[in-house]
């Protein structure tokens, strides 16, 4: 199979071309020097001016070139195009440190505080039983999917809804960078579509799960107020209110650091994406 090549002018990109169609069109005079090229096997586009000698003679084609496609944004420089590399890079090897650090952070007065990375949460760790006796249980989400009639009852909770979706979510991110990984570090080619959906994951945890953890314990709240005006025993029901408002759940620092370097790199990405 011939090689093909895809141009780039003034932010408009067109492709792809065999080596005999972009000698013509050079030739033509109908994509400038200011153009950049790119191929298969390549990081980032290049500019044209390295290939001009391939193309034929510049004496034959015309001193000032002009485009006959339509005229876009000014093209992206093929720094900018390696900076994106840079950043979506080392956004992934980011997500893969943070896959070990902790994502949630629940703090419950008397009981005490725990801190859960995504690896914890799915592949937890066996305790013995003094230990289980001296520390707060981490969150596990293969017990928690095992236990039907519980995931029912949480499920009901709108706020519980949100939490949960975050944390698929998250686990997506995960999923899908994998596949990022196999083209952008081994076929070497950019995916805009996957990085896209990719980077979106990153973003949307640590927001969806303090919604939703501070919905659900707004509705916790809600309920042991409602005790506190029905119950004969209010002073214990009022204990209880005063007991959920200490109760915190939280994403972990490196999880909004995550979702910052996401973002930023998102915008990067949409900028400098390839047609």
């Amino acid at each position: 199979m011939s090689t093909q090549y895809y141009i780039e002018v003034n932010g408009r990109r067109e492709g792809p071309y065999t080596a005999d169609q972009l000698r013509a069109h050079w030739n033509a005079g109908r994509i400038p020097i200011e153009a950049f090229y790119w191929q298969q096997g390549m990081e980032d586009w290049r500019s044209l001016r390295e290939i001009t000698p391939l193309l034929g003679s510049s004496s034959s084609s015309p001193s000032v070139r002009r485009y006959s496609g339509a005229r876009g944004s000014e093209p992206v420089s093929a720094p900018m195009q390696k900076l994106t590399w840079v950043a979506l890079r080392l956004t992934f090897v980011f997500a893969v440190v943070s896959f070990f650090l902790p994502a949630l952070s629940i703090n419950i007065p008397i009981f005490g505080s725990v801190e859960a990375s995504v690896f914890e949460m799915v592949w937890p760790k066996e305790e013995s039983g003094d230990q289980k006796a001296l520390s707060m249980p981490k969150p596990n989400l293969r017990e928690l999917s095992k236990s039907q009639k519980d995931l029912d009852e949480m499920l009901e909770r709108p706020g519980v809804l949100i939490c949960a979706a975050a944390m698929l979510g998250l686990l997506a991110f995960y999923a899908v960078g994998l596949l990022w990984a196999f083209f952008g570090f081994i076929i070497r080619i950019r995916t805009p579509g996957l990085e896209a959906f990719w980077l979106v994951l990153g973003c949307q945890y640590p927001l969806l799960m303090t919604i939703g953890s501070k919905m659900t314990m707004n509705a916790m709240r809600a309920e042991l107020t409602r005790e506190v005006k029905t119950e004969s025993d209010g002073a214990f029901a009022a204990l209880g209110t005063a007991f959920m408002n200490n109760i915190s759940v939280a994403p972990g620092p490196a999880m909004w650091a995550l979702m910052a370097a996401a973002l930023a790199t998102l915008v990067l990405s949409r900028v400098t994406k390839p047609a």
